[in-house]
């Protein structure tokens, strides 16, 4: 009985490891694939829908210029979370490509 428990625990585990390593390696190729300039569309046909939509209010910059040029320009950043990856694409006022960034949580 404690053999098989287990074994489905270990088959269990095995399949949910499985599943976040191939839809990580998926948002990791089309993340790379997304260029400067492609259109809002694009990116949702590559990554899907984004988990999150916000409006470029929280970006870290210790460049006060390069801060200032990007707020200007940046209208609205889709969010993509895989565990402890973020991809975060940024997007002008007509939905194109302006930026793409992203963090992995330690």
């Amino acid at each position: 009985m404690i053999v098989t428990l287990g074994l489905a625990v270990a088959a269990m585990l095995y399949f949910v490891l499985r599943s976040w390593s191939l839809r990580t390696a998926a948002y990791e190729r089309a993340y790379t694939a997304i260029r400067v300039g492609d259109s809002r569309d694009a990116v949702v046909a590559a990554m899907g829908e984004p988990q999150a939509v916000t409006d470029c209010s929280y970006n870290p910059f210790s460049d006060k210029k390069l801060e200032a040029e990007f707020r200007s320009k940046c209208f609205q950043q889709y969010e993509y979370v895989q565990l402890m990856a973020r991809y975060t694409i940024s997007f002008d006022g007509n939905g194109t490509v302006i930026n793409k960034s992203t963090a992995v949580s330690p």
